[in-house]
């Protein structure tokens, strides 16, 4: 066998890196493709698109008495006949690296034809709203009321 020029042996070592690189690039698009493939059929148990819509009206009023940190406050409906159990989360727009990115919103029932106010809220913010039985409620907070 003969011995190959360092420029050969150079190029020869970079091709089966760069080979090398290629492989795992490839089985990692797979298994991702893969992972995705497994979640959408979980996914296919509980259609999202079949469930009706939350039977919430959205408001939005700006706070005036200066005690939230965000002006805005969003106001939800009852337009059921029946009491609602509503959470879900804020995706805050404005995010401070010692602060969480989002905030919890417990839990509560909400009476036919009553409200729940959800204070604290600024421009860009989004909220997502869980109802049982429902589909979710995203809204996204405007610049203005």
């Amino acid at each position: 066998m003969s011995k190959l020029t360092p420029i050969c042996a150079l190029i020869l070592a970079r091709s089966r890196v760069l080979a090398f690189a290629a492989c795992i690039s490839l089985l990692s698009t797979l298994s991702v493709s893969a992972g995705a493939d497994a979640a959408a059929a979980a996914r296919a148990d509980k259609p999202v698109a079949t469930l009706a819509a939350a039977p919430l009206k959205v408001a939005f009023k700006k706070d005036a008495s200066g005690k939230n940190e965000a002006p805005m406050i969003l106001i939800l409906k009852n337009e059921s006949k029946q009491a609602l159990s509503v959470s879900g989360t804020v995706a805050v727009s404005v995010v401070v690296h010692n602060r969480p990115k989002t905030r919890a919103i417990p839990a509560q029932t909400v009476a036919a034809g009553a409200e729940m106010k959800i204070d604290n809220l600024a421009a860009e913010d989004k909220v997502v709203l869980e109802t049982a039985g429902f589909a979710p409620l995203t809204v996204v907070v405007p610049y203005k009321p």
